[in-house]
């Protein structure tokens, strides 16, 4: 899927559906900087994402990508039913504004990323309307990813139903990027049927703006009241089950009496209030809680950190290279995992 390099060569149209996409004017995010690329290399593309204000409703310019922000409900750090019931009826809400605002302008290619896997029927409709190709981003499998944490039953009437919908995502789909090697096998082993020519390597990435290459430790570790002679450690993400943070406050927790280690956290997600409550509750002066924060400065945290840390839930059975690890690489900072 890449732009010709014939001059008289009409375009690309791409249209791109996902749920993480963050307004190019308050940050930048895995598939907004996908967009911004897929933009300079001459490609003709817009956005359908969920409406994060809802005064930001409608078919927007945001950087000079245009988005068209649906109002879907909260798709994030909500009630399991309400999440499901949003994310099922997402695909009808995404129809409804498609069909007002963007359905004259033909696509070659609906571009989406997983999550999540109840875009497929409007993916398949998209198809049929417009004669495009689709290509589907495959981070999060679903629903085993649920099954491993707890919160479906494999073999339940939920789980089967689930597994349905991916297999049709699948199928849907004509070709399909996996961030590893061990994405492919896994994918291919669990659904015999699939074609495995439609799977290749997409591995996660990170535009070159975000590379810290200038560092100013002493200026950043000021501001972060942290001394030279400390071990920064620095986790920056979600924080959800998937990461299983708990275990950060844990291993924090059994340091804590050594004042040459400082945790800073950085992320938001369903389990942070949890993490607020023990470090209060544990009265840990080492670690430090943030709720975002810009990229560039974010950045140069890394950039002036000594180790960036990757958690992830040990009841997982699927390979995941979690994104964060390319912000860390970035900033040249150590990696413990």
């Amino acid at each position: 899927m890449q732009p010709s390099s014939k001059p008289d060569a009409k375009p690309l149209n791409v249209l791109f559906l996902g749920l993480s996409y963050a307004d190019v004017e308050d940050g930048s995010s895995l598939y907004s900087e996908l967009v911004e690329e897929l933009s300079r290399e001459g490609v003709e593309i817009q956005v359908v994402a969920p409406a994060i204000e809802a005064a930001k409703v409608g078919l927007r310019t945001e950087g000079r990508i245009p988005v068209l922000r649906v109002a879907t409900g909260p798709l994030f750090g909500i009630g399991l039913v309400r999440k499901a019931i949003n994310n099922l009826l997402l695909p009808l809400r995404y129809c409804i504004a498609i069909r007002r605002h963007v359905l004259k302008w033909q696509p070659d290619w609906v571009i989406t990323p997983t999550p999540p896997i109840t875009l497929t029927p409007l993916v398949w409709w998209l198809k049929r309307k417009t004669g495009a190709r689709a290509y589907l981003i495959l981070r999060d499998i679903f629903p085993q990813n649920a099954v491993d944490l707890g919160f479906m039953r494999a073999g339940g009437p939920t789980h089967r139903f689930f597994r349905l919908l991916e297999q049709w995502t699948y199928a849907v789909a004509d070709r399909i990027g996996c961030m590893s090697p061990g994405n492919v096998d896994y994918v291919v082993n669990q659904n015999p049927g699939l074609d495995a020519d439609k799977l290749h390597l997409l591995p996660n990435w990170i535009a070159e703006r975000h590379v810290v290459i200038q560092r100013d430790n002493r200026k950043v570790r000021e501001r972060w009241r942290v001394e030279e002679s400390e071990l920064l450690c620095v986790f920056g993400g979600n924080l959800g089950k998937p990461q299983q943070v708990g275990f950060l406050i844990d291993v924090a927790e059994a340091v804590k009496d050594d004042r040459r280690i400082r945790f800073v956290i950085i992320g938001e997600g369903t389990e942070r209030e949890s993490l607020l409550r023990s470090i209060k509750e544990r009265n840990l002066g080492n670690v430090r809680l943030v709720d975002r924060l810009p990229r560039a400065e974010y950045q140069r945290l890394l950039a002036s950190a000594d180790v960036g840390l990757v958690l992830l839930h040990e009841a997982f059975t699927i390979p995941n290279i979690p994104s964060r690890l390319t912000g860390y690489w970035a900033g040249g900072v150590a990696v413990m995992a």
